[in-house]
């Protein structure tokens, strides 16, 4: 006894190229589902499955470049920030200043050892000679 027929379900032919098809095949395959429910369930879905997959393109795309321009818009903004009260603000001309003290012991820290190494390889300036 052949099976009822369903009557909402229309016959078609489509040609596929030799590749696809076989491609198909084995998706539906492993899929344990019926070549021509494979098929429907991507005429269905495509447009859903293409748009969804050019969204997550576009977003791989974008994001990092979001991200990018926030971290230079936040950098930009800080510089720009700490430009505008570089004159005035009270903290950092007292940082500045104690930089620079430190930047001169450095100095003479760094003279006197050279002294103290010079001494010590060609031993003391006579006093005599100093006269």
């Amino acid at each position: 006894m052949p099976a009822p027929k369903r009557t909402d379900a229309i016959a078609t032919n489509v040609r596929l190229p030799r590749d696809l098809h076989k491609f198909l095949k084995k998706e539906a395959k492993r899929q344990r589902i019926p070549f021509n429910q494979l098929v429907i369930d991507r005429l269905a879905g495509a447009d859903a499955d293409r748009e969804a997959s050019l969204l997550a393109r576009l977003s791989s795309i974008f994001e990092p470049m979001m991200y990018r321009a926030m971290d230079i818009g936040a950098r930009t903004g800080a510089l720009t920030t700490l430009a505008a009260f570089k004159d005035t603000d009270p903290a950092k001309i007292e940082l500045e200043q104690r930089l620079r003290e430190f930047q001169d012991d450095l100095g003479r820290i760094r003279r006197r050892w050279l002294e103290d190494a010079m001494a010590k390889k060609f031993g003391e300036p006579d006093k005599a000679d100093e006269k």
